[in-house]
């Protein structure tokens, strides 16, 4: 289906975590055109110095935000 139609109208909580430097993907676009239905903190986190594989480059960073999201959608 299409992914941000998907988005747009499912509830299931949803974090997004993306590079400022990923070259695959319109950063522009995902933070200003999709108009997510239930995003974690409002927010796409965009983490600096990172491209694609933000969990790679940039570990602390991307366990942190994973931790607050975990935190928040199983209640601890």
């Amino acid at each position: 289906g299409n992914q941000k139609e998907i988005v747009e109208v499912d509830g299931t909580s949803l974090c997004v975590v993306q590079g400022e430097n990923d070259q695959g993907i319109n950063n522009k676009y995902i933070v200003e055109k999709v108009n997510y239905k239930n995003l974690f903190s409002g927010k796409v986190f965009m983490v600096e110095n990172s491209g694609h594989a933000v969990f790679w480059e940039k570990p602390e960073e991307f366990n942190e935000i994973l931790a607050l999201f975990l935190a928040k959608v199983c209640g601890s």
